[in-house]
């Protein structure tokens, strides 16, 4: 493997490589000097190089450093649920990227192949299962795609970490529409239209984040298991990121959809093809419902997940002080906030958040 060196009497860094073709150790200046910060990474570039054509020469990689031996045993030993998931689905198109750029082990990584990693995943391949993504997935991408080499380093598969070295901007984040009461019932009437099961679980996911402002994975509970009719007040606990644990006080327009579920023993909100992982299958329902009955066209960035903004909205509205609200849309103080050992809001504080959200016009 290359290395770089210094000598006393210069601040030029020297390198050390074999000599692919003829197996002889070489020394020689890079020419570049280490208390620059530009030529120290063409000389660590220059290292990755003559690295990467050392190794080619060789007939195997290291024990155990193929992507596939190890990746993805790393993967779900180290996060679980939704994130387990995800992690493995960046992983499934990273992997992509490295077959076609003939990378088969940490060791032949190069800064270039880092750096042209958002571009390469901004064109569609549908063929080979990898989707058009904008710039924001490809860096979320490219994140997991560090610490998997991080963790190539930490194991010896590799000297060093390239993909540290990458500097990658994030692009403006989508500010997702508001949706006005009126356009809320166009959209119900446009559910209506639609066939079961699909109608049932539009309407049933929608409803619930109207009155709850929840997300959509998070809509689908276990009426059995989750919804507590009994208590006072009548409390819900949505699964979130995380898989956090989260307890509302369930809005009263909705107790007579779960009082008809729980007669019914029903296990879930709704029907809905699941993952392994037990993750709902939506893929992009909502987005080609929104487009099929022209939503889009009038306001490209209403989503699904324009319904927590018109709950916080309405709330702020109404009055609903911020951390009342925050609480009620979990966007509560994170684990790493010292406030967050301290300040709760309880579920009686959070039954204000009831009255502006009511919606008399919504049967579900």
């Amino acid at each position: 493997m290359a290395s770089l060196y210094k000598r006393d009497e210069t601040t030029i860094l020297w390198i050390k490589y074999r000599d692919p073709e003829s197996g002889k150790i070489i020394r020689e200046s890079t020419g570049c000097h280490y208390d620059n910060s530009v030529e120290l990474r063409r000389a660590r570039e220059l290292e990755a190089t003559r690295t990467l054509a050392e190794t080619k020469s060789k007939t195997a990689t290291k024990a155990g450093g193929e992507w596939d031996t190890w990746v993805a045993t790393w993967i779900t030993g180290s996060v679980s649920g939704r994130s387990q998931e995800r992690y493995l689905s960046g992983w499934k198109t990273i992997r992509l990227f490295l077959t076609e750029n003939d990378i088969p082990a940490p060791m032949f990584v190069t800064y270039q192949n880092c750096s042209g990693y958002v571009e390469w995943r901004a064109a569609p391949d549908i063929k080979n299962g990898k989707y058009k993504a904008g710039k924001n997935t490809a860096i979320l991408e490219f994140k997991l795609f560090r610490q998997i080499m991080g963790e190539a380093v930490r194991r010896g598969f590799c000297q060093g970490n390239p993909a540290r070295e990458v500097i990658l901007k994030r692009a403006p984040k989508k500010q997702f529409s508001d949706i006005e009461d009126a356009r809320l019932q166009e959209i119900f009437k446009a559910i209506d239209l639609e066939a079961d099961p699909d109608q049932t679980c539009f309407k049933r996911s929608l409803g619930i984040a109207s009155y709850q402002g929840v997300r959509l994975n998070e809509t689908n509970v276990n009426p059995m298991r989750d919804v507590n009719l009994v208590n006072k007040p009548p409390t819900i606990t949505f699964t979130q990121k995380g898989d956090r644990k989260r307890t509302k006080p369930i809005h009263p327009e909705l107790i007579p959809l779960f009082t008809r579920l729980q007669k019914a023993k029903a296990t879930e909100t709704y029907p809905m093809e699941r993952t392994p992982n037990g993750r709902m299958r939506w893929g992009n329902r909502w987005t080609k419902f929104l487009r099929r009955h022209g939503f889009k066209e009038t306001d490209p960035c209403l989503c699904f997940h324009s319904s927590r903004v018109m709950v916080e909205n309405c709330l702020r509205e109404a009055g609903i002080e911020q951390r009342v609200r925050e609480f009620y849309l979990s966007h509560e103080h994170g684990d790493d906030d010292v406030n967050a050992r301290y300040d709760r809001v309880k579920i009686r504080e959070m039954l204000v958040c009831h009255a502006p959200l009511k919606r008399p016009w919504l049967k579900l």
